[in-house]
């Protein structure tokens, strides 16, 4: 697959092995458009096709259909620093989907998975100062529970108090106990 360029196969590869519940095609292709430029999403397609006999769907989402597969990907591409920026990168993204494009309706979108992976993909990637700011910001709170995914939210903070030192989850314990409450 290489053939296609050793970055993007890398990418591609760490991005699938590293998604929470695997990632959709599209999201793949919009991912290594944002890392490569507008070529990318055509190599997206282009590797996937190659490793369609060794991926399977969940839904719209993509995976590895053997454990053994992704931990040869995680053999081959994953070093501490690349899990950590792929984190960063899948974050960003969903957090992007999440935020929309209009800065005057920030937060103002039904981005489902935008709004359920970015918390969960900045914690992995240590980006604490991130979380903690969409952990405490309201607009990000009320349109995620306007979505309809108040139970989310809770699930957000308890994933961040569990992979955190205490002191950082003390920046937000005030928000996390008016959502628990």
């Amino acid at each position: 697959l290489e053939v296609f360029g050793v970055e993007a196969v890398q990418c591609w590869c760490l991005y699938l092995a590293h998604g929470r519940v695997g990632m959709a095609s599209h999201e793949l292709a919009e991912l290594l458009a944002r890392k490569l430029g507008p070529d990318g999403a055509a190599t997206a397609l282009r590797i996937e096709r190659g490793l369609r006999s060794y991926l399977q769907r969940r839904g719209r989402q993509l995976d590895f259909f053997h454990g053994q597969l992704r931990q040869a990907v995680l053999d081959q591409y994953g070093s501490q620093i690349n899990a950590a920026n792929a984190h960063h990168e899948i974050a960003d993204y969903f957090s992007a989907c999440a935020k929309g494009s209009d800065p005057r309706m920030e937060w103002e979108t039904d981005s489902i998975r935008g709004f359920s992976e970015c918390v969960f993909h900045f914690t992995v990637a240590k980006d604490y100062k991130e979380v903690r700011e969409l952990l405490s910001s309201f607009r990000f709170l009320l349109h995620k529970a306007r979505n309809g995914m108040l139970e989310s939210i809770l699930a957000d903070y308890t994933f961040f108090e569990a992979s955190v030192p205490s002191q950082v989850m003390r920046q937000i314990e005030t928000w996390a106990a008016f959502f628990r409450e």
